[in-house]
């Protein structure tokens, strides 16, 4: 099968972050991108894991947190590891990436990648519909 030429067109270039970064860079990014609800947590240009907006919202609320945010590892608070897909993807491994992913939340996002560098983000909705129109 051929690749789905509109993977690159509806991949959201949400800026990661690296594995070395603090909590505040994570809260940085996402105020930036208000709509965003998960953050990509890389080494390198490879992703590692999620961090989920409400998670971060839920400790960011903790009064002892609001004092250690920029010394707090991002690595800590990574929801879940990345569900990754590459930008050259044909139908059938997006179909099998949409059925495997089923028990993970709605907002969790695809992580979109070329030859294994993080590109961006892809919420699975968006992805849903661009498959149903294929």
């Amino acid at each position: 099968m051929t690749a789905l030429p509109l993977l690159k067109r509806i991949t959201r270039c949400i800026p990661g972050v690296q594995h070395t970064a603090s909590l505040g860079d994570v809260l940085g990014i996402l105020s930036r991108h208000p709509s965003t609800q998960a953050i990509v947590v890389l080494n390198g240009d490879t992703p590692l894991g999620i961090i989920c907006r409400d998670l971060v919202a839920d400790v960011v609320g903790l009064p002892c947190y609001s004092a250690w945010i920029d010394r707090q590892s991002c690595l800590q608070f990574i929801s879940h590891r990345a569900r990754v897909l590459g930008v050259d993807a044909d139908v059938t491994e997006v179909a099998r990436l949409l059925s495997s992913a089923a028990n993970h939340h709605p907002a969790d996002p695809v992580v979109m990648t070329a030859d294994g560098a993080y590109l961006g983000i892809v919420e699975r909705q968006v992805l849903m519909e661009a498959l149903a129109t294929q």
